[in-house]
């Protein structure tokens, strides 16, 4: 062990002698090091240098930040073209979105619902939250299918426009009874539901392109309801 030892202290007492010969000799210019070897320098192409040369290169980058090369950038809002998503009649063929028309406060309303269409001749409704599917264009956004219904609120000066201010004043919205007809539930029955805060029908007055649905009752989610059949459906 003490002759290894011995050993490797003689190795690197050589190499450190042996570095510092080779600086003293390089101080005394006794030893030349070459320089490393530099890479050659690539001349460009003689047409491309000499148009480089002859031409503005500020406004050549004018010209091509003026260029509509990004989507980023502002474009004519006529020339944008939009690609239609494919439908529930085309991913589901044998059903079809149905409405049943209900009359509340002098507004008439149509509750969505689809039918789907048996193989024995028979249908089956089931319950539809899909929203306006067809004939919409982005440029125009949803149709504002609650602006008569919030207009009157403010026409009338309500300050406070939530669904159980109102549960509790006894007033029955059209936002209650959209979802009483979707859900197949008499309506005072869901605005009774709506006061006591066992069920909560998002509706903020500023999103009048929603389509009322409520939270936290049991509903009728496989049928259209018997509330809803009894009016007159048209699909």
């Amino acid at each position: 062990m003490q002759c290894a030892t011995v050993q490797r202290r003689a190795a690197i007492g050589h190499s450190r002698s042996s570095a510092f010969g080779l600086n003293n000799a390089r101080r005394q210019g006794a030893v030349h090091v070459a320089a490393p070897e530099r890479a050659p320098k690539v001349d460009v192409d003689a047409a491309e240098r000499a148009r480089l040369e002859s031409t503005d290169a500020f406004a050549e980058l004018v010209a091509v930040a003026n260029k509509k090369q990004s989507v980023n950038r502002p474009q004519k809002i006529d020339d944008l073209k939009f690609r239609q998503n494919p439908t529930f009649k085309d991913c589901f063929p044998g059903s079809v979105k149905c409405y049943s028309t209900i009359e509340h406060n002098g507004q008439t309303m149509q509750v969505p619902f689809r039918r789907v269409h048996l193989t024995n001749g028979s249908h089956f409704d089931l319950y539809d939250t899909s929203g306006s599917q067809q004939d919409v264009d982005p440029r125009q956004g949803l149709p504002k299918l609650r602006a008569g219904w919030v207009a009157a609120r403010d026409a009338a000066g309500h300050k406070c426009q939530t669904q159980m201010y109102y549960a509790r004043q006894g007033v029955i919205t059209e936002e209650m009874a959209f979802v009483a007809a979707r859900e197949g539930m008499d309506p005072e029955f869901m605005r009774s539901e709506v006061a006591r805060g066992r069920a909560i029908i998002p509706a903020n007055k500023r999103h009048l392109e929603l389509e009322p649905t409520v939270i936290g009752v049991p509903s009728a989610v496989l049928g259209a309801g018997s509330y809803c059949l009894t009016h007159s459906a048209w699909c």
